[in-house]
């Protein structure tokens, strides 16, 4: 008899471990429109950052759409596409939550007062990482992000006004990686190369 009643709370206490568990995660789903068509912009890179922590990102579909689980909390959402502002959204995740973000096209003129970083991210074994995903901070804040447009790895953290960033870099199987003290300069790309190891 008492032998199952020790079942039974052992039980009931897994109960409400998992239960606690599946309460934390949340659900972000975004979208990503222009701002000067209304149209939905596919392929526009979306990730969501905690800290110096990717916690998830990809590419939109066809519909500007993109959705992952991550954890409750505060937390940045960035969306960006080529030739478009970059935006970057403070968010409280709990539940399911929607952000929409309307980038507006950036005008000729904007390419002169501000710069990039471009390069190739890789594997310290050699081999491209084209499912990187690299994040750019101004201080503690998350401003940009990109991932390689193609399998050889090459990266465009476009673009931004001057001044001095650094670069959080991550990719699946391997340790992240932050550059300091990378300084863009109006009209420029600057080169940075980023290799990261195996975990």
């Amino acid at each position: 008899m008492f032998g199952n009643r020790g079942h039974r709370a052992i039980l009931t206490a897994g109960l409400i471990a998992l239960v606690t568990t599946i309460g934390q995660a949340a659900t972000v789903s975004v979208s990503v429109y222009s701002k000067d068509s209304g149209a939905a912009l596919s392929g526009a890179v979306v990730a969501v950052v905690s800290g110096e922590t990717v916690l998830a990102s990809g590419r939109t579909s066809a519909q500007g759409a993109w959705s992952a689980n991550v954890a409750d909390g505060r937390v940045t959402v960035l969306a960006a596409k080529d030739l478009h502002v970059t935006q970057a959204r403070a968010v409280t995740m709990s539940g399911a939550t929607s952000v929409r973000f309307d980038l507006l096209q950036h005008k000729q003129e904007d390419f002169k007062r501000l710069g990039r970083i471009v390069g190739f991210v890789r594997s310290t074994t050699g081999v491209p990482l084209a499912n990187a995903t690299l994040v750019l901070l101004k201080g503690s804040a998350s401003v940009g992000v990109t991932q390689p447009e193609n399998a050889s790895g090459v990266y465009d953290l476009e673009w931004f006004a001057p001044g001095s960033y650094s670069v959080l870099a991550t990719a699946p199987g391997h340790s992240a990686r932050k550059f300091t003290g990378q300084s863009i300069s109006a009209g420029e790309s600057l080169w940075l190369d980023v290799t990261l190891q195996p975990k």
